[in-house]
């Protein structure tokens, strides 16, 4: 069967993102034993550059120093959660949907110029036990817009585009039919095990993990 797997032998891949990449045992993790597993032989470096509370205009003013000094071939960008949650808990400090995409499209084009591949992640979407009342559906709602912006950029760029917000509602929909408490997160926004599950599958589908050996 074709290898059709992105991370090659002798690569580096960097996870840029908040608090649900940098989350020690979470999806960023599991991609990582994931892929060991499935190649053993293959000499693979990952490095985690998530940072809890950073939206997608911190993210850019760290990428060199945090990103590109690793010399990475491929680069995984996500953000959205602190960006848009901030217009409920803090509006002045909140990402406008212009700004985010000045920001995402920019550190893109920096992993392009040097010589790495940009994979884009959308946020996945706030659950309604987040802690602000009636917050998840006004979060989710712009959120939607963030993750349509951000899969028609990858797609006039030829990116790979990792589909966390529309495969979490996807699931989330029909696993609610017959078990209304059904949750991917721990409050509403950070991953549980399941939602972590759920990511990584997600991301490495998207990046043509050989499922079969």
């Amino acid at each position: 069967m074709k290898d059709t797997f992105l991370i090659q032998d002798g690569q580096i891949l960097v996870f840029m993102g908040d608090s649900i990449t940098s989350d020690a045992k979470g999806y960023a993790a599991l991609v990582e034993e994931i892929a060991r597993l499935r190649y053993p032989d293959r000499n693979m470096k990952f490095i985690n550059a998530g940072s809890g509370g950073n939206r997608s205009t911190d993210m850019l003013a760290r990428f060199e120093t945090d990103v590109l000094r690793h010399k990475p071939k491929l680069v995984s960008i996500t953000s959205g959660a602190n960006d848009i949650a901030r217009f409920i808990t803090d509006p002045p400090t909140a990402v406008d949907l212009p700004d985010y995409s000045r920001a995402i499209s920019s550190m893109a084009e920096k992993t392009i110029s040097a010589h790495a591949f940009p994979i884009l992640v959308s946020p996945p979407p706030f659950e309604a036990h987040w802690h602000a009342e009636g917050g998840a559906a006004e979060v989710n709602k712009r959120m939607e817009k963030y993750a349509k912006w951000m899969r028609a950029y990858a797609e006039e760029n030829r990116l790979v585009y990792v589909p966390f917000f529309e495969e979490f509602l996807e699931v989330s929909k029909k696993f609610r039919k017959r078990a209304p408490d059904f949750r991917l997160t721990e409050d509403g926004v950070h991953l549980n095990f399941r939602g972590s599950m759920l990511a990584a599958i997600t991301f490495l589908r998207s990046i043509g993990f050989g499922w079969r050996i």
